[in-house]
């Protein structure tokens, strides 16, 4: 039973004066438990701290920008800080942050991260809750990833393809999987030294094995991989950088928290040098992919 909505006490809601936890209890008294659920509107328990995991690579003009939105996002938080074998100062950067309260930094064990992630997951009471989303919604928010001014010389194209298509999906996840496959091909123009890149992302209907399916792309004119490489790159702790520059957690984790939404990911280059796609699939949420007849 939810009460009627009046000017006052929608002000009261949304903004005034009120303590986030009465402003949660108020809405659920004006929406419902059900909406609240949708929106994400819930009560935080007493002492919760999530864990934001940033890994960063020469970002030393910009790593300090990510940590100040993600502290001003209104959770309490621990950015855990992995470095991934920087060399043009970051590293220097991050360790004059070591001792901050808020701010867990990695320089030589980031391979443990994965471990670290693996026995959440495992022992995590609450199974993460599914729903239908809009491609769209999420690659918009994901692109934020890659700072603005970081942006020189690489453009990220949305195909409008992506407005139209939806999947039965875990928000959170999938935004996680989006941003760290985005952030990758930045990573890897940026290591190209090319003032023309560009990553685009496109969607597609299909069906495989029976099953309706929404294909997400993400194309990069990066550095790309060879064969061998692309048999590898999901694997836990590969990689195809030099010993020390980077973990293998990203793409392994992504690989398996898409699995575990139902999809799977898939790797795809000509070579080195010629960039390379990324395609992640998931179930298209019923009644249909198309938000559009």
């Amino acid at each position: 039973m939810t009460e009627r909505l009046d000017e006052s006490t929608l002000q009261a809601a949304l903004g005034g004066d009120l303590a986030d936890r009465e402003r949660v209890r108020l809405l659920t008294r004006l929406l419902g438990d059900a909406v609240c659920r949708r929106l994400g509107i819930y009560e935080l328990p007493a002492g919760f701290r999530l864990s934001v995991v940033i890994p960063v690579f020469n970002e030393v003009e910009t790593v300090a920008d990510v940590v100040r939105q993600v502290r001003a996002c209104g959770v309490p938080c621990e950015i855990v800080l992995v470095d991934d074998g920087s060399e043009d100062g970051t590293r220097d950067l991050l360790d004059q942050w070591r001792g901050a309260d808020d701010l867990n930094i990695v320089t030589k064990q980031a391979r443990q991260i994965e471990g670290i992630l693996t026995e959440q997951e495992r022992f995590a009471n609450i199974a993460p809750v599914t729903e239908t989303i809009v491609v769209d919604d999420v690659l918009d928010e994901a692109a934020h990833i890659i700072p603005k001014r970081a942006m020189r010389g690489i453009e990220v194209e949305l195909s409008g393809e992506l407005s139209r298509v939806r999947v039965h999906a875990h928000r959170i996840g999938l935004l996680q999987v989006m941003g760290n496959l985005i952030l990758n091909a930045y990573e890897s123009i940026k290591r190209c030294k090319k003032t023309d890149g560009l990553i685009f992302v496109d969607a597609a209907e299909e069906v495989i094995d029976d099953t309706p399916m929404v294909r997400v792309t993400i194309r990069h004119n990066g550095s790309g991989f060879n064969k061998d490489t692309g048999e590898k790159i999901f694997r836990r702790g590969f990689t195809s950088k030099n010993e020390g520059r980077t973990t293998g957690l990203g793409l392994h984790w992504c690989a398996n928290a898409v699995a575990g939404m139902g999809g799977r990911i898939q790797a795809e280059s000509r070579g080195l040098g010629q960039g390379a796609e990324f395609h992640v699939l998931l179930p298209t949420a019923q009644g249909g992919g198309s938000c559009i007849p």
